[in-house]
């Protein structure tokens, strides 16, 4: 039985008032040797919230931000989905090296240093290994992986894209032509679903079969394309799929229902729409993003830890579109999941929180979009920081321009992190749009003292009382990296 007794992270080490890692200045200091009150902890319960991470480059925030989502997941039961734009959690799969706890210190004089709070990489890794991963690359082959790094073939479902996003700079007459265009796919998506078997759905491309749908239907009333689609999701298609719980008669109604919803919406595609909408379709599947199978992303059993390697994605058009139906398939199985709960006695709810890691979020929640899938991006991610909570959906924003953050999404961050920042301008703004009047102007100046992985704890988690730390270490590999002035800051004497 497993036991009911609430866990705490660990986020990192008390300071002195010189911002030096308290319990690692000392003689005898060693992983595993501290004492509780050597770190500062936040009780698991009090990070379904979410998160603002405001630090300016170089300021240790992927080595923050990489501990935090340790400590989530080896702490708590939720999961992660990581949106990666640096690579950064490429290769978080694997723990560092276990030399790094045999030689842990805290270096005075460049004031840094790989400080862990477990004993050895083992106690981490007994943990570690226990959460199932994956990072979702377009950079592998589509029939390979790589087991080590866990890193599998970025696709996705089409269905799954917003139309806010897919419509790009279409003017808004455009803009309601494409949803219906996307609408009629969406609907016989459904179809398909209802009436073919899975054998079906995983041979046949859904595109290519609604693509020609629009061709053979084009020029049609709304009742004609209605009964061509009867007669072909359902005669030719032999006897449909009933269960105990879902009997012929309601099934055939619900066909019915999908057959002239899909007949309303492909009344109102022009064929030059057509034309538009799935070469844009087809553009995708053709860098390999796409699945080929109908079977919806959200009913799959997903795996605790999802890393979306955003580089790996060469053409950028395509990068909002993989965003927004990642966004899309998370919002549809929380939403999943809350009406089943809803059938069920209140203690019997065994759903956990899944926290959307955004880094440079500025890039996806702007203050300002500079066009329509900027815009749509920006209206998702609202629509999870206003409404995500009972849905058991989380943000994690990290950005060095708050200024450039769509201050309707920071407002709804109740947990708050502040590390290095560069100037009083940038403090004043952090200040102002993260709610930190209440904390005192001397307090909140030290962030600008900072060195590399000081932070300021501020919001719900801490119970309003801000806390100031070290960062305590993070035990995966970072996959990005910058240059090594060891090897191109010198000359080439040869």
């Amino acid at each position: 039985m497993s036991s009911s007794v609430q866990s705490s992270l660990v986020l990192g080490w008390e300071m002195t008032k010189g911002f030096d890692p308290t319990y690692w200045i000392g003689t005898k200091a060693a992983p595993g040797k501290h004492a509780p009150q050597d770190v500062v902890s936040v009780s698991a319960a009090d990070i379904a919230r979410h998160f603002i991470v405001v630090a300016q480059s170089g300021s240790g925030k992927s080595f923050f931000l990489g501990r935090l989502i340790e400590e989530i997941l080896i702490k708590s039961k939720s999961r992660v989905v990581i949106v990666d734009p640096n690579s950064d959690f490429r290769r978080i799969a694997l723990p560092v090296s276990g030399k790094l706890w045999e030689t842990a210190k805290y270096d005075v004089a460049h004031r840094r240093g790989f400080l862990p709070d477990e004993a050895s990489v083992s106690a981490f890794k007994k943990n570690w290994d226990k959460v199932s991963k994956v990072v979702w690359s377009a950079r592998i082959d589509r029939s390979g992986k790589d087991d080590a790094l866990k890193i599998q073939r970025l696709e996705i479902d089409w269905t799954g894209i917003s139309t806010e996003v897919l419509s790009g700079e279409l003017d808004p007459v455009l803009e309601s032509e494409i949803r219906r265009c996307h609408d009629f796919v969406r609907t016989i998506s459904r179809l398909i679903a209802f009436t073919k078997a899975k054998d079906w759905s995983s041979k046949h491309d859904l595109l290519e079969v609604t693509q020609q749908l629009c061709e053979s239907t084009r020029g049609m009333t709304q009742p004609q394309v209605a009964e061509k689609l009867r007669h072909d999701f359902t005669i030719s298609a032999g006897p449909l799929t009933e269960s105990e719980d879902t009997p012929k008669q309601v099934i055939t109604a619900a066909v019915d229902l999908l057959c002239r919803q899909a007949s309303i919406h492909r009344a109102f595609v022009s064929e030059p729409m057509e034309k538009f909408y799935f070469s844009n379709a087809f553009d995708i599947r053709a860098s390999r993003l796409l699945r080929r199978s109908n079977v919806s992303l959200v009913s799959e059993k997903v795996p605790r830890l999802q890393v979306v390697d955003i580089p790996s994605i060469t053409e950028s058009r395509f990068r909002p579109w993989i965003v927004s139906t990642i966004l899309s398939t998370e919002w549809q199985r929380a939403l999943r999941n809350w009406e089943i709960t809803l059938d069920n006695p209140p203690d019997e709810d065994s759903r956990v929180p899944t926290f959307i890691v955004i880094d440079e979020a500025h890039n996806l929640v702007p203050a300002e979009p500079r066009n329509y899938s900027e815009k749509g991006l920006r209206e998702q991610i609202r629509r999870i920081a206003a409404e995500g909570r009972k849905f058991g959906l989380f943000l994690i924003l990290v950005s060095q321009r708050p200024d450039k953050l769509d201050p309707l999404v920071v407002s709804e961050c109740e947990n708050r992190v502040v590390m290095k920042l560069g100037s009083q301008a940038v403090l004043s703004r952090t200040q102002e749009l993260l709610g930190l009047t209440h904390i005192p102007e001397r307090l909140l100046e030290r962030t600008l003292e900072f060195d590399v992985g000081r932070a300021l704890l501020a919001g719900a988690w801490v119970n309003d009382n801000p806390v100031l730390m070290y960062s305590a270490a993070r035990r995966t590999e970072e996959g990005g990296r910058n240059l090594r002035a060891s090897y191109w800051a010198v000359g080439d004497h040869e």
